[in-house]
């Protein structure tokens, strides 16, 4: 028998973006056509945290109190709010520091879920989009680098458990993505649709196994051709990858898309992604950007979802089950809270992760604080996936700020030619020694020829990645005269990074952090 208080309409089975910081005329038609599920919020949508408790108090009277609000709340490369939140340094770190204290970083995951929980909860947010539980085990891969804890399956189950049990306490839905994978993709599904073959898919897989077993809220997929699965169909689309989720994998839970607009199914009309995407098993349909595939995609929905078929209706159950368990979430956040919480502030959680997590990769450090007139050669630019939100490179500058043996700073860029090379070799000369701080050099022939002449030519030498340790190959350090090369990683480039960084340049932090990455 169907529940009489279910809403057996399509609507709660799409969740859309709007486009600015308010609810104008034209997004108020939008929402009041479509009476949407759950709105995804992006940068666009956010001024302050002010504004965006404004913001989602409007929109839950404009679409009622079951309306759920998403957001990317990863911590390190995707966090929505650049201010007025607590940063969190990602996923990489923690991943890092469990690799030496596998308790502690357990029990710090619980804390930055519950803490990001509350701080979202706050503002009238109920859903985060995350954790990040791709493991990141090919050199190549894109899309993910520092938002993932790691190579280690069992290591990325433990903490993404902890942290969405965090989420949840806090009121807070947590959701596991991307399933199933993509840390072996060499497209990003932003781009376009990359593939990844059977081999090495079950490791791939034991985190989401891990969500069935430790409750998690939702599952989203991905853009992805995963050959263990369908050599035809992505995931968005494939009945057979969806089903080993839900049977081989156990998840009972609710499964999302990606945003429906990205690369990876864009040579698709998106009345085929929406038809397969429904037909494969999924309860929601994320449309993230565009109010006329906005439309589209609803109005297809009403014409091929009959509101009385058996999978409609489980799927608006597993959807509604949301606004039930949050509701029972709120009242208990109390109580739970005085049982785990400890007296550390959320700052002082973020700062212990970051440092905990920080890495000599390789070599030896030199004597610190270092000793001397110093160099900081840094990026000219630093770009990344659509996903991200924008790195200053000004940000940067606290890295030669808080360096008290940093008397200049250099930029390259990562295709510097020969005479730019030079030109900075000179300068370098003049110095004690120098820092490179480098991003992705793994990907850059010219900026990989420069690290080797300064490895020749500079006696003290520190280098600094400034993302994750796969550059860290390509840095060529295993040649006796190169085998003491320093190499630092905090597994990050914002500010808490940096600002760990300079604790360890500076003798005030000993880096506790291990490579956490194969």
């Amino acid at each position: 028998m169907i529940d009489p208080s279910l809403n057996l309409s399509v609507s709660p089975r799409i969740w859309l973006g709007i486009p600015g910081l308010h609810v104008d005329s034209k997004t108020r038609a939008l929402l009041e056509e479509i009476q949407p599920g759950g709105i995804i919020l992006f940068s666009r949508n956010i001024e302050d945290p002010l504004q965006v408790a404004r913001l989602t108090s409007d929109l839950r009277q404009l679409l009622g109190p079951r309306l759920h609000i998403c957001i990317d709340q990863e911590g390190g490369r995707v966090v929505r709010f650049p201010d007025g939140l607590t940063f969190f340094p990602g996923n990489l770190a923690l991943g890092s520091m469990a690799m030496n204290d596998f308790e502690r970083a357990s029990q710090l995951a619980w804390l930055q879920g519950w803490y990001s929980g509350e701080e979202l909860s706050d503002l009238g947010i109920d859903v985060n989009l995350a954790p990040c539980v791709d493991l990141l085990s090919s050199p190549e891969s894109r899309g993910i680098g520092s938002r993932s804890f790691g190579s280690q399956p069992e290591i990325a189950g433990q903490l993404a458990s902890e942290m969405g049990a965090g989420h949840r306490a806090a009121g807070v839905h947590d959701c596991w993505k991307h399933f199933p994978g993509l840390g072996r993709v060499k497209v990003d599904p932003h781009f376009g649709l990359p593939v990844t073959p059977k081999q090495g898919s079950e490791n791939d897989l034991l985190p989401f196994q891990k969500a069935a077993v430790s409750g998690a809220s939702i599952v989203m997929t991905s853009h992805v051709i995963a050959e263990a699965f369908d050599s035809q169909q992505p995931v968005t689309t494939s009945k057979t990858a969806l089903r080993s989720l839900r049977e081989d994998l156990g998840f009972t839970g609710v499964i999302m898309t990606d945003c429906i607009e990205m690369g990876g199914v864009s040579d698709q009309p998106v009345e085929s992604v929406v038809k397969g995407a429904i037909e494969a098993g999924h309860d929601i349909i994320l449309v993230s950007h565009t109010p006329d595939i906005q439309r589209r995609v609803y109005r297809y929905l009403l014409d091929i979802i009959p509101e009385d078929s058996a999978e409609h209706v489980e799927a608006l159950k597993r959807v509604s089950s949301l606004s039930k368990e949050r509701s029972s979430s709120a009242v208990s956040r109390t109580e739970e809270k005085d049982s785990r919480v400890t007296d550390s502030s959320a700052s002082e959680v973020a700062r212990e992760i970051c440092r905990g997590g920080v890495s000599l990769l390789s070599g030896d450090l030199p004597e610190c604080p270092l000793i001397g007139d110093w160099l900081l050669i840094t990026p000219e630019t630093l770009s990344g996936s659509p996903v991200e939100d924008p790195l200053p490179v000004k940000e940067l500058d606290l890295l030669f700020q808080n360096v008290s043996a940093c008397s200049h700073q250099e930029t390259i860029s990562v295709d510097l030619n020969n005479d730019r090379i030079h030109q900075v070799l000179d300068v370098a000369k003049e110095y004690d020694g120098v820092i490179l701080a480098v991003k992705g050099i793994r990907h850059h022939p010219q900026l990989q020829h420069f690290k080797d002449l300064c490895t020749e030519m500079i006696s003290k030498l520190v280098i600094v990645l400034l993302e994750d340790p796969r550059d860290l190959p390509s840095l060529n350090l295993e040649t006796p005269s190169r085998k003491g090369i320093p190499v630092l990683c905090a597994h990050g480039g914002r500010s808490l990074h940096l600002e760990t960084l300079a604790e360890v340049l500076e003798g005030k932090l000993n880096p506790a952090g291990s490579n956490p990455i194969d």
